[in-house]
């Protein structure tokens, strides 16, 4: 019975709002229950209603609702249950959920135009290669003209299209479904894929600061929660969305344990850790490869001595968010050249092998 995250941020947003207006837990689940028609929110709603009726706490019921309740949601109600303060926890969650809906969307249609734009190109590739191309070169062998070398390798891999188009559709199906799997359940795969995609043209700020983001949210939540650092770290390491970056944090947690500053611990150069991984590829990998920016681990050292540590990093993660802002809005900007540029070579390539032996034939005429 899991639930998107807007189901998730609207049911938590209106049991936050009653709760903290001080109406009684089952009342505000009545209330909720009277004005959603959605069947999986109903069903939660019953069996949190259940639990309390035994007098379990919000704590545990959302232990056991691991596909609702994440690793940070478990502990913002742990903490604020325990000062009779549960509508606060929810708050605090709705308003996390409610920054990372929204980050998720605008990376979302950074990257929706290029990719409609090269499946249109695949799509117009497909006709052309697959319908347009036999016609003319049925048109072809009635004149019996040498074709250039550009011509036959067009018409060569129409024939590829025209004999395995479903052969293709099928392996790039399948690729799809075994890198995903390969992905979701090799751990060596997934963190060479994290790791990798930082380094994405292009697309690398956005994907980079987006993570950092939401670890300096986490982080500052957690830490203005009067969670302790070191469960604050833990609980961020198992949020984390990138396993390169979940790696960086257990590394930074296992620092700060043995009481190095937390500025100390986050100017982090990969390749000094004793990581196999990292170990195995080595050779391969820059020696300036940083986790975290020199701006971003200096603000921390200063800030760590004041003790506003928590203000710092909100103050950080809307920074960043400002600045993928700006990125997402140059970045049609930026892409839209290359694409154009990159279908162009395409369509001029096609139309030339069409036309060239045209060509011959206008001059064999003559």
């Amino acid at each position: 019975m899991k639930i998107n995250q807007k189901q998730k941020i609207l049911f938590l947003d209106n049991l936050a709002s009653l709760l903290n207006s001080w109406i009684p837990v089952i009342q505000a689940f009545d209330i909720i229950s009277f004005q959603t028609k959605n069947k999986k929110i109903l069903s939660i709603i019953e069996t949190i209603r259940n639990a309390i009726s035994k007098w379990e706490t919000f704590f545990s019921i959302s232990m056991k609702l691991s596909w609702v309740f994440n690793v940070f949601d478990i502990a913002m109600i742990e903490t604020w249950e325990a000062t009779g303060q549960i509508g606060k926890a929810f708050e605090v969650i709705v308003s996390k959920e409610e920054k990372e809906f929204d980050l998720k969307r605008k990376v979302k249609q950074a990257l929706m135009y290029p990719i409609i734009i090269l499946l249109i190109t695949f799509a117009m590739l497909t006709v052309i290669m697959t319908f347009v191309i036999p016609k003319i070169e049925w048109i072809y062998k009635e004149s019996n003209v040498n074709l250039p070398p550009l011509t036959t390798a067009v018409i060569g891999i129409s024939h590829f299209f025209v004999n395995n188009l479903l052969l293709i559709i099928i392996w790039i199906f399948l690729v799809i479904i075994v890198c995903w799997i390969l992905y979701k359940k090799v751990p060596l795969i997934r963190l060479n894929y994290d790791k990798n995609i930082l380094k994405l043209p292009i697309f690398w700020e956005i994907i980079k600061k987006k993570t950092l983001i939401n670890f300096s949210d986490f982080l500052s939540t957690l830490l203005g929660s009067w969670i302790m650092i070191n469960k604050a770290l833990q609980i961020i390491k198992n949020a984390m969305d990138n396993s390169f970056y979940s790696l960086v944090v257990e590394n930074i947690s296992n620092e700060v344990k043995v009481w190095k500053p937390l500025s100390y611990a986050m100017w982090v150069n990969i390749l000094d850790k004793k990581i196999e991984v990292a170990q195995q590829e080595k050779m391969d990998l820059e020696t300036k490869t940083f986790a975290f920016p020199i701006e971003l681990s200096t603000a921390v050292r200063i800030w760590e001595q004041t003790w506003t540590l928590s203000k710092m990093l909100h103050k950080t993660s809307a920074r960043y968010t400002k600045e993928i802002d700006n990125t997402i809005k140059n970045l049609t900007t930026i892409l839209e050249p290359i694409i154009i540029v990159v279908i162009w070579v395409i369509v001029w390539t096609i139309i030339m092998a069409i036309m060239l032996p045209f060509l011959n034939i206008a001059n064999v005429v003559k």
